[in-house]
């Protein structure tokens, strides 16, 4: 590199703090400055500033690996919902003692036609021959937003990233979100709830 440019105009190479505390760089004056060997070459300057800005778009790209699904909102019938238990149980009538119409499963989604006394009245489809009946309306999510995996996803115990991990999402994975905070979803698990960061 030729360093006649640079003396002409009383600077020379990027070199590093000279205090030892700070890692970052700067220019120098050329005049009156003794040289300390540690001067970086602008070729391995500008490898050094392209790798680091490609790291970080990697990093950017690599982190996006969900995809947030909106709410349906009301339908002809009423609101789709969600199951958050392991089983959860259709009722002729909103009582722990009516007869049972049907055993649902984690995953399953029924509609709510309407609530009443933390019961809702649902039916698992919108033709005439579907089950209708009662659940338990604690254990539902009416019409929430969903998350959709892009690739395989850690789940935390809670929203922290140094927080145990609980699981791990396979991609294409939908999964009801309970509640949003800041970078991080609470969303249920077969019975249970985990953190994902978005």
């Amino acid at each position: 590199m030729n360093h006649g440019f640079l003396k002409q105009n009383g600077l020379k190479r990027i070199a590093p703090f000279e205090n030892g505390k700070n890692c970052g760089f700067r220019f120098h004056s050329y005049l009156g400055r003794r040289r300390t060997g540690m001067e970086l070459p602008m070729k391995k300057l500008s490898s050094l500033t392209i790798l680091v800005a490609l790291i970080l778009s990697l990093g950017i790209i690599g982190g996006a690996c969900a995809e947030i699904l909106p709410p349906y909102g009301e339908g002809q019938i009423g609101y789709l919902a969600a199951i958050l238990c392991e089983k959860l149980t259709l009722r002729e009538n909103p009582s722990v003692s009516s007869k049972v119409v049907k055993i649902l499963e984690y995953g399953d989604f029924l509609i709510v036609v309407r609530q009443s006394d933390g019961w809702a009245y649902c039916t698992l489809g919108d033709s005439e021959d579907d089950p209708v009946g009662w659940v338990n309306a604690d254990y539902i999510a009416i019409d929430p937003a969903r998350y959709r995996t892009e690739a395989e996803t850690p789940v935390y115990a809670w929203n922290d990233t140094t927080a145990p991990k609980i699981g791990l999402l396979d991609k294409d994975t939908i999964l009801p979100i309970l509640k949003e905070e800041g970078d991080w979803l609470l969303v249920s698990l077969r019975g249970a709830v985990g953190w994902i960061r978005k």
